[in-house]
This record gives C-alpha cells, structure tokens and sequence, in this order.
C-alpha cells in the first residue's frame, strides 16, 4: 500500500512539472547590440489583426548599461522583458509593458506603457524582431 502511495506522488509531481514546464519561455536569439543580447519568446507571439503582433522580448543587458543602471539608481540589473505590439505590414512597433530585473532575478521596476506606434528603423535590432515575427504568421 505504501509503494502505492509513493508512486502517487511521484506520478502527481511528474505531471506538475510538465504543465510548469509548457508555459515556460522559450528564448530564441534574434540580436546583438551595443545595449545586449536580445531574445524573443516565440510561443509568447499572437496575432491580433490582420498586420498586427504581440510578443515577449528579452533583453540581457551590456556591461555599459549595467554599469550606468547601477549610478543611476543603485540597482545591479540583469535583464529586462518587454512586451512589443509590433505592425507588420506598417513596420512600427510600440511597447506596451516593461519589467527590470535585478542580478538576483526579483523586478525592480515593472510598468504598463501606452506609447504610440513608431517607426521601425531599418538594419535595427527591431527589423530583425519584425522580420522573425511577422514571418510566424
């Protein structure tokens, strides 16, 4: 009866770590910049009109904004994720929310945006984005 009830258990906690593990990101590199590295989450992307998209980006910061994070505000940054509105056929972009982590991974600052759309410039960190997104349609 015992082992019965060990393997319940174990059974139980298996089946918890898969659905954890289904709703976990999947980081895909898209970039390098002078500001990081840069990562989208491709199960994160839905379309929400005919030319529109909502994704998930990653951003691990350059020793350089680091560097100016922590004068700035004392904090030692490690990453941020943003929330992109991205118009495919129109080529702009907007962010609609914003999370700073600390290098310990707790949030630092975590804010909803209502920016307008802007443009996307060509040959940017935010044209390669556009190019991997909108070609998951």
């Amino acid at each position: 009866m015992k082992n019965f009830q060990w393997l319940g258990i174990i059974a139980m906690f298996l089946s918890l770590s898969l659905i954890s593990s289904s709703n976990a990101a999947e980081w895909t590199h898209y970039a390098n910049s002078s500001a990081g590295q840069h990562y989208f989450d491709p199960t994160s992307i839905t379309f929400t009109g005919k030319n529109q998209a909502k994704v998930w980006v990653k951003r691990l910061w350059s020793k350089r904004d680091i560097e100016e994070a922590k004068e700035l505000s004392g904090h030692i940054v490690k990453e941020s994720k943003t929330l992109y509105g991205l118009d495919c056929r129109g080529k702009q972009r907007k962010m609609l929310h914003l999370i700073v982590y600390a290098s310990d991974g707790t949030p630092i600052s975590d804010h909803a945006s209502n920016n307008p759309w802007g443009p996307i410039v060509p040959d940017s960190t935010e044209d390669k984005l556009l190019d991997r997104v909108c070609s998951k349609r």
